[in-house]
């Protein structure tokens, strides 16, 4: 029992140390923070061009209207 006891006593404590580790090493929170950033960028592009090509949209609309009243 005493054995068992040590064993996982000596395993947790281990485990807790690597947590720790884990914990301190901030080097993956850079590459987070990249990848949000780049999140936020691509959704403010995908925006951007969503509003640009309404109006293009609208503007080939106008043209096009002007064009047939013209060829009629």
């Amino acid at each position: 029992m005493r054995t068992t006891t040590l064993k996982l006593y000596l395993k947790m404590r281990g485990l807790r140390f690597a947590l720790r580790g884990l914990l301190k090493d901030d080097k993956g929170l850079d590459l987070l923070e990249y990848a949000l950033a780049m999140v936020l960028m691509a959704g403010a592009a995908v925006a951007g061009v969503t509003s640009v090509a309404l109006k293009i949209s609208q503007a080939f609309a106008l043209i096009s209207a002007k064009l047939s009243s013209y060829t009629s």
